[in-house]
Order: C-alpha cells, then sequence, then structure tokens
C-alpha cells in the first residue's frame, strides 16, 4: 500500500507541480462545496421530516456522499506532505463512486415501484462499493479507467428510470450528468491551463446544484401529495 502511494505521486505530481494561486482556487471551490453541503444536509433531512425513512436516508446518503467527495478533494489539494496527499487524493477518487450512488437513491426511491427500487438501489451501491474499495482499499489505481467507470456508473442507472419518473425529474438528472461529464475535459487536461482544474471543480458544484435542485422539486411534490392524499 505504501509502495503504490508513493509510486502514485509520479502520476498525480507532487505538491509543488501546480501554482499557488491555482491550490487557492482548488481549494477554495470545494471548501465552499464543503460548506454547502453541509447546509443540504440538515436542509434535507428538515425537508423531508414527513416522509418515510427510507426516503429520507436516501436524501441523508446523498448529502454525507456529497459533502465526503467535497472534503477529500479539498484536503488532497491543502494537504503538502506527498504521502498524505496522495491518501487524501485516494479517499476523493473514491468517495466520486459513493456520490454517484448517494445521488441516484432520492431519484430511484421516488421514481421506481417498490421492487423495482430495491433492485436498483442494491445494484447501485454494490457497484459504487466495489469501485470504492478498489480506490481506497488495495492498490488499483488507473487513471483512465478510472475516468471510464465514473461515466459507466453515472449514465448507465438512469436508463431504467427513463419513463419512470417525472420529466422534470430526469431532466435535472440529464443536465446535472452534463456538468459532471463535460467537466471531464477539463479535468483531463489540468496540465494545460493551472486553472483548468478549478474549471473541473466549478463544473462539479453545478452538477451537485442541479441534482439538489431536483431533488428539492421532488421532495417538495411528493409532500404536497401526502397533503393531498390526507
Amino acid at each position: 500500500m505504501e509502495k503504490t502511494l508513493s509510486q502514485s505521486v509520479a502520476i498525480t505530481g507532487p505538491p509543488g507541480a501546480s501554482s499557488e494561486g491555482s491550490e487557492f482556487a482548488n481549494i477554495v471551490t470545494h471548501g465552499v462545496g464543503v460548506l454547502l453541503s453541509l447546509i443540504a444536509m440538515a436542509f434535507f433531512w428538515f425537508l423531508s421530516r414527513e416522509q418515510n425513512l427510507g426516503l429520507r436516508f436516501c436524501c441523508v446518503a446523498f448529502t454525507i456522499s456529497m459533502a465526503l467527495v467535497y472534503l477529500f478533494s479539498t484536503l488532497s489539494h491543502a494537504v503538502r506532505e506527498p504521502q498524505a496527499r496522495n491518501r487524501m487524493r485516494a479517499w476523493d477518487q473514491g468517495t466520486i463512486y459513493l456520490l454517484i450512488a448517494g445521488t441516484y437513491s432520492p431519484f430511484i426511491w421516488l421514481g421506481s415501484p417498490a421492487g423495482f427500487r430495491t433492485g436498483l438501489l442494491v445494484a447501485v451501491w454494490a457497484a459504487a462499493a466495489i469501485g470504492f474499495y478498489s480506490k481506497v482499499l488495495t492498490s488499483y489505481r488507473i487513471n483512465s479507467i478510472s475516468t471510464v467507470t465514473y461515466v459507466m456508473l453515472g449514465w448507465l442507472p438512469a436508463l431504467p428510470l427513463l419513463g419512470r419518473t417525472p420529466w422534470v425529474c430526469f431532466a435535472g438528472m440529464l443536465l446535472g450528468g452534463i456538468c459532471y461529464t463535460s467537466g471531464i475535459f477539463f479535468l483531463m487536461r489540468s496540465h494545460h491551463h493551472k486553472y483548468y482544474h478549478a474549471i473541473w471543480h466549478v463544473l462539479v458544484m453545478l452538477g451537485s446544484a442541479t441534482h439538489s435542485a431536483t431533488i428539492y422539486w421532488l421532495l417538495q411534490t411528493s409532500t404536497q401529495a401526502l397533503y393531498q392524499s390526507s
């Protein structure tokens, strides 16, 4: 494990590889993301107070996984010691899988029949757990393969939801996914411009904001339905 972390410095670059200005931008963008995620966590827990526990936990899973991604992303840029920095980067990359599953959870819960819902949730979280394990608990960190698996896990679960969720919900999922996916262009070319990585961070935040707004709409719609049926 230690050997792998040392070797990965050559791939990710030493702490001095980026300018202070660009690293400051990277830290600030996702540092703000941590704060907003914690606010969203409290907000969604309160907003879903009249919903069943399953939906509430889905919202918590979304906001916790979002906070973890932003936290470890921030730390991976803030920590200067190479070995600790790469540990943070491994957690940053691993928690992306959890965020994908966490983001889908409220959509799946609210937009799927009960039997279909359980199977899809299990499948998405199992895939995310494997991805997390491969990043954080083993030495398997091949960046090109990781990008493909992120994109696959990020888009494939949307297919079964097509036609099962309201069009506003699916449009929000789609728009957020486009923000994340378009950001990969800047992530993969971070070495071309010192602020490309910060642009990637901003697009990730836009994706999170879009999905948060869509989940908010879903919760509002679901709560109104509860009142109308009572």
